[in-house]
């Protein structure tokens, strides 16, 4: 590439940033004065062991420790006003012949040197090495040239950087649970997720492990388990985050004495060649799974109420991180009864999510809502509810009572009393005391004809037998 071109390239990325701070601001016009383009530029790496933030220079030099340095622009996708310039992910290579991507290792001054280099930003990468332990790595930075001075008035073509050992931890584990019907199952189904941050150097960890105990009135549904990550994907140009599902070949996930244990082992290379890691933003990895809630009858309603699993995540050979999620199940429980609050066995019912009647809350893989129907006693129980407002519907009303056919709204919510999660209703009946038209075009309407006729035609002869006698009387 011309050497111009090169130049131009360096200027322009140093315009776009001002390095020189220990978190880089962006600049919108930067002050460029006095930058010579003719100077060529030079990166000196300082490796030692033992170093300390106050001291940067002691320790022991270490020898044999590869480095690559690659000229990168800010991703046309980043807020240059906010956008935090010591995060490698927020930046891309700039395509330039292979004469400007340097790999050095460090010499026995534990020092590896990069001269003759064009302006610009760089990003500098410590390879794989076995020099010091696993845990000991430095992770990606990068490095501006020139760079203002101290005393911000002119400008450093040669840097001298001593990099800041990253240790390899786990940076962060949550959970959480949703607990909802599904229709496809036909049953009560929790949704548990595991996530966590990537850490930059996770191809040096030996294992990922999640455990999780699951509580007696879970059911663990197999093959629901999904790992989820992010990369960066070209989008019109543009390199933009996008969910990946991970391969199911990159992890094992099994039953293990009661607790389900998901491992990731093989799949770490995985991850490290694909993934994004921390901090950025899409740095992170997820775990999902499903299990059936046991739904409870009136005689053990104690079982409803908080499910709350913790689980275990293990990194590398770490100390465990433990998070924990909670779902909760209500009941309703429905009484049916008359205006003398005698019970009425018979009455069906129906519960929706909507006072329309179209979404229904316990569908099944038809489309068929369940129906519930009142015992001996009145009752129905309907456990697999979750806090919120459903809507009650009869459907058939017991022989001989007036159907209710306005939708009930039912808050679900905690009860004060022992049966905290169990919400009671009553509905009441009244008779059905009148009488209902038939249809148009019915058997009905045969009978009411010939039953008008009948009374017509005895109408009639009852006027006409009067009028004989009257005649015969002489009245007429």
């Amino acid at each position: 590439m011309n050497r111009k071109i090169v130049k131009r390239i360096g200027l322009f990325a140093i315009a776009c940033l001002l390095f020189g701070q220990a978190v880089l601001p962006v600049m919108a016009q930067p002050n460029l004065s006095g930058v010579d383009p003719d100077i060529p530029g030079r990166i000196t790496i300082h490796r030692r062991a033992g170093s300390t933030a106050s001291d940067l220079t002691s320790g022991t030099a270490l020898s044999g420790i590869p480095y690559t340095i690659q000229l990168v622009r800010l991703r046309d996708d980043i807020d240059r006003n906010t956008a935090d310039l010591t995060d490698p992910n927020n930046f891309v290579v700039i395509p330039l012949p292979d004469g400007y991507t340097r790999t050095v290792s460090t010499n026995t001054l534990g020092v590896a040197d990069f001269p003759n280099l064009p302006h610009g930003i760089f990003l500098v990468e410590e390879g794989t090495h076995s020099i010091t332990p696993e845990e000991d790595r430095v992770a990606p930075f990068i490095v501006g040239i020139p760079r203002r001075d101290a005393a911000g008035t002119g400008w450093i073509y040669e840097v001298d950087v001593f990099p800041k050992i990253e240790e390899d931890v786990p940076i962060s584990f949550t959970k959480t649970g949703v607990l909802a019907w599904d229709s496809d199952l036909g049953d009560l189904v929790a949704t548990w997720e595991f996530e966590v941050a990537i850490p930059r150097l996770v191809g040096n960890a030996s294992i990922i492990e999640f455990w999780d105990e699951l509580d007696p009135r879970l059911t663990f549904i197999p093959d629901s388990v999904v790992g989820t990550y992010y990369r960066l994907e070209e989008v019109e140009g543009t390199p933009t985050p996008e969910a990946q599902t991970l391969p199911s070949s990159v992890f094992s996930a099994a039953m293990v004495g009661g607790e389900l244990n998901i491992q990731i082992s093989e799949g770490i290379d995985y991850l490290a060649e694909h993934a994004l890691t921390a901090p950025h933003p899409n740095g992170i990895l997820r775990f999902t799974f499903q299990t059936r809630v046991a739904m409870p009858t009136v005689e053990n309603a104690d079982q409803l109420g908080p499910i709350t699993n913790a689980a275990r995540f293990y990194y590398h050979t770490h100390e465990a991180l433990t998070a924990e999620a909670t779902v909760t199940q209500f009941a309703l429980e429905v009484e049916k009864v008359d205006v003398n609050n005698d019970r009425l066995a018979g009455a069906e019912f129906e519960l929706f999510l909507d006072a329309a009647g179209t979404e229904y809350a316990f569908p099944n893989s038809a489309g068929v809502n369940r129906r519930m129907t009142t015992d001996a006693n009145g009752h129905i129980f309907m456990p697999g509810l979750t806090a919120g407002t459903f809507y009650l519907r009869e459907m058939v009303a017991p022989p001989g009572f007036a159907l209710i056919s306005t939708p009930m709204p039912v808050t679900i919510s905690v009860q004060p009393g022992a049966r905290s999660h169990v919400v009671e209703v009553q509905v009441v009946n009244e008779i059905d005391d009148g009488f209902t038209l038939p249809e148009t075009g019915g058997a009905g309407t045969l009978l009411f004809t010939a039953g008008g006729l009948i009374l017509v035609g005895g109408a009639i002869t009852l006027f006409l037998i009067a009028k004989r006698r009257r005649r015969e009387q002489g009245y007429d």
